[in-house]
This record gives structure tokens, C-alpha cells and sequence, in this order.
């Protein structure tokens, strides 16, 4: 008897199921892959469609003091928007839109100055937009029982009717 122990064995059967496991499970991630590819589109969503609940009369009186709102898209950073409120009624004067003009980078987004009471592009001050938002595209708002709504996809439900 030899003090070393004999190691197992090569089994071919073995090799054979383990080589067919492999290519199965292989064929089986391309087509999940070209089917999930196929379909053209992959549609990512996060969060609601629209914002809520906000205190109507608390963010006015935040935007009387420090100005517009800037709410950062927190999902694909593509839609960044300002809300702003003008006038003296908590229930009326909402505006909210986009927070940078149309073909803008995102670092050149809309800062309000007082003084004009216009906004202007953080990149090229000489490009402005009205207070209230004036073309920039724009979002419904609603005051419901004092609280604020921001209707962030109106437009591509009403595409959609």
C-alpha cells in the first residue's frame, strides 16, 4: 500500500454533462439577452409623475424670501425644473418648467435675479427667460387642498389619448 492517496479519477461522463450544462446555460443567455434587446426600448422609472404634497403656503413664503425653487432631476438628470410662484394667492400664480433653455447643458441652468426679475443662463447671461417661465417647456400645477402638484408627464399622457 502506498502512504499516498490515490486522487479521483478522470470521469469523461462527468465532462460531458458539465460541457452540456455549460453551452445550455451559455444559449440560454443569449436569448434572454436578444429578447430583452429586441424590444427596443427599456423603460426606466423612478418616482412618481407627479410631485405632491408640498405645502402650497410654505413654499411661497420660501420663494418670497429666497426666490424660485430648483428641483434637481434626481432620476436621469435630464429634467431638471424651477417652480415658481408669483403673486400674493397661495392657490394661484404656480409656474413650473424646465430649468434650463431648450439645447443648454445642464451645468448652464436658470438663476433667478431679483433685481431684473428675470432668470438668465448660468453660461451666457445674455440669454434670459421671463419670471413666470415665459416658452420654456412646462408642467401643470394644481393647489389641492393647499397642497402643491406638479404634474411632471401631462403632456406625454396626452400624446398617448
Amino acid at each position: 500500500m502506498s502512504p499516498v492517496a490515490q486522487g479521483q479519477t478522470f470521469d469523461p461522463r462527468r465532462a460531458v454533462i458539465f460541457g452540456v450544462a455549460a453551452v445550455a446555460l451559455g444559449i440560454g443567455l443569449v436569448v434572454l439577452v436578444t429578447r430583452l434587446a429586441g424590444t427596443g426600448t427599456i423603460d426606466v422609472q423612478l418616482g412618481d409623475d407627479r410631485f405632491q404634497e408640498i405645502d402650497a403656503a410654505s413654499l411661497s413664503e420660501e420663494i418670497d424670501a429666497d426666490g424660485p425653487v430648483l428641483f434637481p432631476d434626481a432620476g436621469t438628470g435630464e429634467r431638471d425644473i424651477i417652480i415658481q410662484h408669483l403673486g400674493d394667492d397661495d392657490e394661484t400664480g404656480w409656474f413650473a418648467f424646465n430649468a434650463q433653455i431648450p439645447g443648454r447643458p445642464r451645468e448652464c441652468s436658470l438663476v433667478f435675479d431679483t433685481a431684473r426679475q428675470v432668470f438668465f443662463d448660468r453660461c451666457d447671461g445674455s440669454l434670459t427667460v421671463p419670471a413666470d417661465g415665459g416658452d420654456q417647456p412646462s408642467y401643470p400645477v394644481t393647489v389641492i387642498d393647499g397642497d402643491l402638484e406638479v404634474d411632471l408627464n401631462a403632456a406625454e399622457r396626452e400624446e398617448a389619448e
